[in-house]
């Protein structure tokens, strides 16, 4: 793995902690979190769709920051507990794995995107513990697959706008219809080679091209050999 391009060295202190958190996804294949992380997990369901938060209860100020992981298709909120249990342990994240068409197996729609997010951020200290008292946690929407495009088109009608994007190989993204806004510090994640028919000019890449040139990272996987593929995000 190796960074594509970081073309601004001056963060902002969001996507210092963005970047410093979500770099845990390089820890896909990690076998042992911090001794006394105590993970506390939970699946639930609101009216526009399903959810699977996790944190670790052991950590102080466990809700600094809220990563929405919206599943790929024909994925659901159960399917991305190695992953999710990575970021969270030992660290300052809640991880809500995210499921807005948990009863049908495409998750392209970015309309039904919207109105799972709009419903849920308002009401985290309600649905999470960790977010009790919590009012203005940092945000980022993280993606895989069908969902990252259905997500860069619900940005701009997000009630609350996230402090953070990060594509998970992102598909299907169209440079000449999709753009995200230049506010929103980026991060992709894809890949050198083509694998599960997710091809690599329509994914991470052209992602990171619609990104803003002032605060975004594309980190790609060469995968030459395909041992490593577009669903290596799942459990599965």
């Amino acid at each position: 793995m190796h960074l594509e391009s970081l073309l601004e060295s001056n963060h902002t202190q969001i996507e210092i902690k963005m970047l410093t958190r979500i770099l845990l996804l390089s820890l896909l294949c990690k076998s042992a979190f911090a001794s006394n992380s105590t993970i506390v997990s939970k699946v639930g369901a609101v009216r526009h769709g399903a959810y699977k938060y996790l944190y670790d209860e052991s950590v102080l100020d466990a809700c600094d920051t809220v990563l929405f992981l919206a599943v790929g298709s024909a994925m659901g909120v159960k399917d991305y507990d190695s992953i999710s249990t990575a970021i969270v342990s030992d660290s300052s994240v809640v991880t809500i794995v995210s499921d807005h068409n948990p009863r049908f197996p495409v998750k392209l729609f970015s309309g039904q995107f919207v109105n799972f997010y709009n419903e849920m951020v308002p009401d985290l200290q309600r649905l999470i513990p960790a977010c009790e008292g919590k009012k203005d946690p940092i945000i980022l929407i993280g993606a895989h697959s069908a969902s990252g495009s259905a997500a860069i088109k619900a940005l701009p009608n997000l009630t609350k706008q996230p402090d953070g994007f990060v594509g998970l190989d992102p598909f299907p993204i169209d440079v000449r219809k999709m753009k995200i806004d230049e506010s929103i510090p980026t991060l992709e994640w894809g890949f050198a080679k083509t694998t599960c028919r997710t091809k690599i000019e329509q994914a991470a890449k052209p992602a990171y091209q619609i990104s803003s040139k002032k605060h975004r990272i594309f980190y790609r996987v060469d995968n030459i050999s395909q041992a490593v593929a577009h669903c290596v995000f799942t459990d599965k």
